[in-house]
């Protein structure tokens, strides 16, 4: 018997050909467990969302926060509220600016999240989060062993918050610096929209632990070869 694989839409409304490894690894793990379905158009979406309801969506640039692109929006905020899980990341935390940032989640979704600064910070997973309701905590890396580049978010409530930075950490706004990060700001938010989920991954760089998280949100089973251990200690990638 056939095994039917998943399929995970990419929502790409400002679609621009960046060469980043990084995500292009993201699909590559992606493609081993799912399939992938690319949507750059307004009329694209709207006609794959009338035909298919994919197992996720990713989100993968500001595209969706234009409000020309409201009706795809709207479509996507329906398929939420139906049981569907929407992840906002990749590209879209390096070039969305912030008032497209607070309509999207504040004025469209009624969150109070608020765009901040970019840091580096070394993370571990929040054990109040809310996960959607097929995903479980023991499926994430339980920290990031490196520092990761994220938007970081403020405004969360504490189950909303995926990651927290750990407190005593090396940030890089502008210039190096050393100080006691605000844990009420984290990078990688979630919450509970209708029956479905909305997640934002704030890290630009698409590490392999953010790649691991954005799998395991969209309920995919992530191959043994490409799950982050555990880590032993706080550490740091260059």
């Amino acid at each position: 018997m056939a095994i039917v694989l998943p399929e995970i839409m990419l929502l790409s409304l400002s679609y621009q050909e960046f060469p980043n490894e990084s995500i292009t690894a993201l699909f590559d793990k992606i493609l081993k467990v799912a399939y992938l379905k690319r949507v750059k158009t307004v009329p694209g979406a709207l006609q794959y969302l009338e035909v298919s309801k994919p197992a996720a969506i990713i989100v993968t640039d500001e595209g969706i926060a234009n409000k020309e692109n409201s009706i795809v929006l709207e479509r996507v905020k329906a398929y939420i509220e139906s049981g569907g899980t929407v992840i906002v990341g990749l590209h879209f935390p390096h070039f969305i600016k912030r008032d497209a940032f607070n309509y999207f989640f504040q004025d469209v979704f009624g969150l109070p999240w608020c765009a901040e600064n970019f840091h580096r910070d070394n993370c571990y997973i929040n054990p109040s989060c809310t996960l959607p309701s097929t995903v479980e905590a023991k499926s994430m890396p339980e920290r990031y062993f490196c520092i990761i580049k994220v938007l970081n978010i403020s405004g969360a409530r504490n189950h909303e918050k995926l990651f927290i930075p750990i407190q005593m950490c090396v940030t890089y706004p502008m210039v190096f610096t050393q100080e006691w990060l605000d844990q009420s700001e984290a990078g990688i938010v979630g919450a509970k929209i209708g029956a479905g989920y909305l997640a934002f991954v704030g890290d630009v760089n698409v590490e392999d632990e953010t790649s691991q998280i954005i799998m395991v949100l969209c309920g995919l089973e992530v191959p043994v070869e490409d799950r982050q251990p555990a880590a032993q200690g706080v550490g740091r990638r260059q």
